[in-house]
């Protein structure tokens, strides 16, 4: 037996997280999606080969993923883009023409099913070419899908793609059994026919009024991946299964989603009392927790894939493990005479480690979100980023300013936040980017911020202050002007000096570039970008050599405005200012160059403003 996996489609309805990247390989539950399907592939017998049958545009990235995998291989339709495609009945021909013939099971690399597949094809071996039905208690779900009337011995007499009056609850689901000898024949029988090559779902209404086929219901949970929605609740209703696996039977669960956070511009100025412009983007932190009546907190994460870490709520003491962050959340509210419990923690990410995107901030508020929630603690939610800040300051060791915890907490969708970090006042600036959008390339450089540099930096930052209180009344050292450091700058050393210059100038561009969103003067917009980095490269000197052939690759490009490093530094990612059509030359060649050059790969990101952290009470 044969399979075909269908992963050719563009995925629009998810851009534009999709742009950049397939989705059939976004991570749930800590693996790429298309590996959950390959996971029930391996408990059938007799699989001659797995096809999986991708575009032009993500070829390079299935080439990857498939490597060293057995009996898988990687086919390229050819096609660039969505106008291009195929289709999936196009994308099945190209494949069995280039395959003896076989029977086959074909299988949507969207599908997520918990159903076991061998009597699916037992029963395919038996009646002939069938199908997989799913109930779907909701109406409007089947207008999606498509509706299926099934006899008594299971074969179908209605089947009806996207029914605008559905008059059954039954969907055909997207996998398919062929005996040996069917397949191609009727397969071009309907093409030559000249009937659409794009929708699966036609191809059956065609086929069971000239040939007898038959549905098998199957019971366990599926999921169709065709929106962010259910990319969410497949992430979470393997979540709970994985909760329970890891900490047995318990209490119902709850569920939680934080965002990870790019700081369009102001680096290095949050600490030092100046403007910062973040947004929250679409990569995600996702957490199941539940009670467990005991008085312990278990972590575990399934992007770290190491055993459960258990602390004693009486004496909560540092691990050096990833899950300092969320413990010292737990011991700043012990500390402020909050009451909680035991609780078991699941968590599950797809926000780089190390990567200047703040997943440490968002395991933080997470779980202070969490507990807020689970406890009914009444904490405000603008006191949660100060409790998160301290918790980071005070128990991790890392002296961040506000910043991260800030917008991961406040975030609203399809805005930025300018946040005055003397005073937390902030507003929401709208974005405004037209055909131009965020783009995220991470160097795959990881920093730690909670030691090393990063405190050296502020520690600077601190003792270029305390000089200047000598001659000045300010309390930061964005309280200072242009004039007045140029008057004290020789009272600075020379170190300090650099410093200080980047923290003026970094303050007064920020506040430019809110007016430049506002007005959407995009040019302007990356004009301060690249003033940015030069002196964070420069001045601040928190690049290194990767980032600065990453960046050195982006300005090749024409449509790009500007690009800068962001996050602490040290590693991490650029954020580049790009017109969408330049964005596949971009990665293409960004990514090759760079990995000539250093040996590493790289990613990419397509940034869209998201809410805040936000909790989910039940799947749907």
């Amino acid at each position: 037996m044969k399979v075909i996996i269908l992963c050719a489609g563009y995925a629009t309805r998810m851009y534009p997280l999709t742009l950049v990247k397939s989705k059939n390989l976004l991570q749930i539950e800590g693996i790429p999606m298309i590996d959950h399907i390959i996971e029930k592939l391996k408990k059938l017998p007799n699989i001659d080969k797995i096809f999986v049958i991708t575009n032009n545009k993500f070829f390079d990235d299935f080439q990857i993923w498939g490597k060293d995998k057995d009996k898988i291989v990687i086919l390229n339709d050819g096609s660039n883009s969505d106008k291009e495609r195929l289709g999936a009945i196009g994308d099945i021909k190209f494949v069995i023409e280039r395959t003896e013939d076989d029977e086959f099971l074909i299988i949507a690399g969207d599908n997520l099913f918990e159903f076991d597949l061998n009597d699916f094809i037992n029963y395919g071996r038996k009646k002939g070419i069938t199908i997989g039905v799913k109930r779907v208690e909701d109406i409007n779900l089947i207008r999606k899908y498509s509706q299926v009337i099934l006899d008594q011995k299971g074969k179908i007499i209605y089947f009806e793609e996207k029914p605008e009056n559905p008059k059954s609850k039954d969907a055909a689901i997207c996998v398919y059994y062929f005996p040996k000898g069917v397949l191609k024949k009727y397969l071009e029988e309907y093409l030559n026919q000249g009937k659409n090559p794009d929708m699966a779902g036609l191809f059956i209404q065609y086929l069971h009024k000239i040939v007898d086929v038959y549905g098998f219901v199957f019971q366990d949970k599926w999921f169709d991946i065709g929106d962010i929605n259910q990319f969410h609740n497949a992430n979470f209703y393997l979540l709970n299964k994985k909760l329970e696996e890891k900490f047995g039977k318990g209490e119902n669960p709850y569920f939680f989603i934080a965002p990870g956070r790019v700081n369009i511009i102001g680096e290095h100025t949050d600490y030092n009392g100046g403007f910062v412009m973040p947004f929250a983007i679409d990569l995600y932190i996702y957490l199941a927790v539940r009670k467990n009546n005991k008085n312990v907190a278990n972590f575990m994460s399934l992007q770290f894939k190491d055993n459960i870490i258990s602390v004693e709520l009486k004496d909560i003491k540092k691990t050096n493990t990833w899950a300092d962050y969320p413990l010292g959340v737990l011991s700043v509210l012990k500390e402020m005479g909050y009451d909680f419990g035991g609780a078991d923690f699941l968590f599950e990410s797809n926000i780089p480690i190390g990567g200047g995107l703040s997943s440490s901030g968002a395991i933080e508020v997470i779980t202070l979100t969490s507990l807020n929630d689970i406890f009914n603690l009444n904490i405000e939610k603008e006191k949660i980023p100060f409790l998160c800040q301290k918790a980071e300051n005070q128990f991790v060791g890392a002296r961040c300013g506000i910043m991260d915890q800030f917008i991961i907490t406040m975030a609203k969708k399809e805005n930025a936040i300018l946040l005055n970090c003397s005073n937390n006042e902030f507003n929401y600036i709208p974005i405004n980017l037209g055909d131009y959008y965020f783009l995220i390339s991470s160097t795959n450089v990881s920093h730690s911020i909670a030691s090393g540099e990063y405190n050296k930096r502020r520690a600077e930052c601190e003792h270029g202050l305390k000089i200047l209180k000598n001659f000045l009344n300010i309390k930061t050292l964005s309280d200072l002007t242009i004039e007045q450091f140029e008057k004290y700058k020789d009272k600075l050393p020379e170190l300090i000096r650099k410093r200080v210059l980047h923290v003026i100038n970094e303050n007064q561009r920020t506040k430019m570039a809110s007016e430049c969103l506002i007005k959407g003067d995009i040019e302007e917009l990356g004009k301060l970008l690249n003033e940015s980095h030069i002196s964070l490269r420069d001045l601040y000197e928190v690049s290194c050599k990767e980032v600065e052939i990453m960046r050195e690759e982006t300005l090749k490009i024409k449509g790009v405005l500007g690009t800068r490093i962001t996050g602490g530094g040290f590693g991490g990612c650029l954020i580049t200012l790009i017109n969408k059509d330049s964005i596949e030359k971009f990665i293409k060649q960004v990514g090759k160059n760079y990995k000539e050059k250093t040996g590493i790969t790289p990613g990419f990101h397509i940034c869209q403003a998201v809410d805040g952290c936000l909790s989910f009470s039940n799947l749907q």
